[in-house]
């Protein structure tokens, strides 16, 4: 089964956890009100280091912005993320991904 987690009315995760894996690759293609949306992406945990890596694209890294001490954002020189680093994922609550509902 699938989970999926709103983001906004517009846009959203769904992903599939596999709980013995720490490394997934994920291709989702989703019909969003008019548009198909395709996405592929590669994550890898490092548990012994407590770090996530999302890997969105391979392309080359023009640039690289830390958001707070342990989240690290990689950039191409179009601006699209080619990935994004995450320490003490699991420590700060980042990994593993999970979704909360909540009744409105």
């Amino acid at each position: 089964m699938f989970q999926s987690l709103t983001i906004d009315e517009k846009h959203c995760w769904i992903f599939k956890s596999y709980s013995n894996r720490d490394d997934n690759l994920v291709c989702a293609a989703v019909v969003m009100s008019s548009a198909i949306v395709i996405k592929t992406l590669m994550t890898h945990y490092y548990p012994e280091d407590d770090i996530l890596e999302i890997h969105l694209n391979e392309k080359p890294v023009a640039r690289e912005i830390s958001y707070g001490w342990n989240v690290n954002i990689s950039y191409a020189v179009d601006g699209s993320i080619c990935e994004i680093v995450i320490l003490e994922a699991r420590e700060t609550g980042l990994y593993p991904i999970s979704t909360e509902r909540r009744a409105a």
